[in-house]
């Protein structure tokens, strides 16, 4: 698992066509991670809520979909999980999540092994690697000031990773 504290440094530069972030966020924490990694790999960043009209998100033309939610009270952003049990990807995508979290216990562990489950059974491929960091609350002093420059620069070299792999 990747987070602030165990990225290595990658050359950048690495662009693929067919890549997406899509994201949940609550708190704007997980939408600076995702736009970060858009950023870095030059592809769109797009907001699932129930606002958003959900069903107009259409990966099926993506083959590499970055995956972000925050962990609320031990689960994943709901909008995310509906989205993700209700889409139809078409053709088997790699799929990498990235999650911001205040880092109780093993939450991010089982959000991921639960967002996992739901791609898995629908014949998606995930990534091992993941990335994430911590995402301050705004009325809490845990994890103020996070994510941070550095979550930042750590999420984008991640990225610029998991893209260079899937280019091999």
């Amino acid at each position: 698992m990747w987070n602030s504290e165990s990225v290595k440094r990658q050359p950048s530069g690495v662009i693929m066509k067919s890549v997406v972030v899509v994201y949940s966020s609550k708190s704007d924490n997980t939408a600076k991670i995702a736009q970060a990694i858009a950023t870095e790999v030059n592809c769109q960043a797009l907001k699932i809520s129930n606002e958003e009209k959900v069903s107009t998100v259409d990966l099926k033309s993506y083959e590499l979909v970055f995956v972000g939610t925050g962990i609320y009270a031990g689960n994943p952003n709901a909008d995310m999980e509906k989205y993700l049990r209700m889409a139809d990807f078409g053709d088997t995508k790699q799929f990498a999540f990235f999650i911001t979290w205040g880092g109780a216990g093993t939450t991010c562990q089982l959000v991921t092994e639960k967002l996992r489950s739901i791609l898995e059974m629908k014949g998606q491929k995930v990534t091992t690697d993941i990335f994430s960091c911590y995402g301050g609350w705004r009325y809490a002093l845990l994890r103020r000031g996070h994510p941070n420059i550095k979550d930042l620069e750590d999420a984008r070299r991640w990225s610029r990773e998991i893209v260079s792999h899937m280019q091999k």
